[in-house]
């Protein structure tokens, strides 16, 4: 599957370690929704906006979500269609 991702898990090396493995990952726009601080300002989180940049990961297997998943604890907005930049079929 492929999965969308913005702020911290746009760095290559917290990617790495988290997913266990150098993932394919290109420029990516979700529309409707922005990245923004969380309320702490201690991380970055997907809500509602103008469009939100970030990277679409490939390849993304079951249990590598699951760790994604695991680290964000993401409990907000589920993204709905992403459109990898440079253009290309848009992924939902």
């Amino acid at each position: 599957m492929d999965w969308f991702c913005a702020g911290d898990l746009c760095h290559d090396a917290l990617r790495h370690v988290i997913v266990g493995r150098a993932a394919v990952a290109v420029p990516a726009q979700v529309p409707g929704y922005s990245v923004a601080p969380a309320a702490d300002g201690r991380w970055s989180v997907i809500a509602p906006g103008a469009g939100a940049e970030g990277l679409l990961v490939r390849g993304v297997s079951e249990a590598e979500f699951a760790r994604l998943e695991c680290y964000l604890a993401v409990h907000g907005p589920k993204p709905g269609t992403v459109i990898p930049a440079g253009g290309g079929a848009a992924r939902s």
